[in-house]
């Protein structure tokens, strides 16, 4: 189920647009720890066990990498706590790793969500008429890469199947998987090719051509932009409080019932549609068990 998913590619995009500008245009640590939060609940909600686990291991390699990285390179700040080849290694050069590891992941699983709840179709139903040709290419890349990949391995099973590459063999397996890249490439290059004179031919990006759309805008789609909307004029009023800097000495966070307030608007908007996710599942088993 992917209740979330049916409301108007209007309310989907317009909230995406707002959660990303509020992650991005702070570096309230609070703020991204909320958009973190509601990213990993919002896969985890759409995908399997199997496929959460898998790329919260991948990802969590990612930070770590991002969080080691910045104090080798960035030596800013005042508090040193060692040096290494002769570079001074700083508390602040380590949080603002860690700061900008979480801001990396966050933004990458709402880019997963966004993909599986905004499809193609949506998208040039927002954007098809204004600017046809970028509508197309950016659709045809968001799909493109779980096509990739979902390829790769079809024709990996494939060559296995046929007895090729089954040995133990690090030259052998290297020679496979070069193959096996290549043949994926071609098999894209040619579904790029045939998907776009298919779309040519019936007309797309002209004029004259009408649209066929099975979006309504409803009253359920209504009220959330109502709430978007409000949450997103009460983030620009939060702002000046979720000031935060990390050179040259980490700052420290202001706490009020106003702050308080404001943290409780970001979290809220956060985890939208996990709640309506939830909402939906748990009355969907229920009737189940009323049948």
């Amino acid at each position: 189920m992917k209740n979330f998913s049916s409301f108007h590619p209007t309310v989907l995009f317009l909230y995406y647009a707002v959660v990303m500008f509020v992650t991005l245009m702070t570096a309230n640590p609070i703020v991204v720890g909320f958009s973190f939060l509601g990213s990993i609940l919002l896969f985890s909600i759409l995908n399997r066990f199997k496929v959460v686990v898998k790329e919260l291991g991948f990802y969590s390699l990612l930070f770590l990498l991002i969080a080691l990285i910045n104090p080798l390179f960035i030596h800013n700040g005042i508090t040193v706590l060692f040096f290494m080849n002769d570079n001074a290694i700083t508390l602040e050069a380590i949080i603002y790793g860690i700061y900008i590891g979480v801001l990396v992941v966050t933004i990458l699983f709402w880019c997963k969500s966004y993909s599986e709840i905004v499809s193609a179709d949506k998208f040039l139903y927002l954007f098809g008429r204004i600017i046809p040709t970028f509508s197309l290419y950016f659709s045809m890349t968001m799909r493109f890469i779980p096509m990739f990949k979902s390829q790769f391995k079809k024709v990996n099973q494939a060559q296995k199947t046929l007895g090729f590459y089954t040995s133990d063999s690090m030259t052998d397996r290297l020679f496979g998987s070069i193959r096996v890249l290549k043949s994926t490439f071609l098999w894209a290059l040619e579904h790029l090719i045939h998907q776009s004179e298919s779309m040519k031919a019936r007309g797309y990006g002209l004029k004259e051509r009408t649209n066929f759309s099975i979006f309504t805008f409803r009253k359920k789609d209504e009220a959330m932009l109502i709430i978007i909307v409000i949450i997103f004029l009460l983030s620009l009023w939060s702002f000046p409080s979720f000031h935060y800097f990390y050179y040259p000495k980490i700052a420290s966070l202001e706490w009020s019932i106003t702050t308080a307030f404001q943290y409780a608007v970001i979290s809220i908007l956060m985890v939208i549609p996990s709640i309506i996710e939830i909402k939906e599942n748990i009355k969907w088993k229920y009737l189940r068990s009323k049948m």
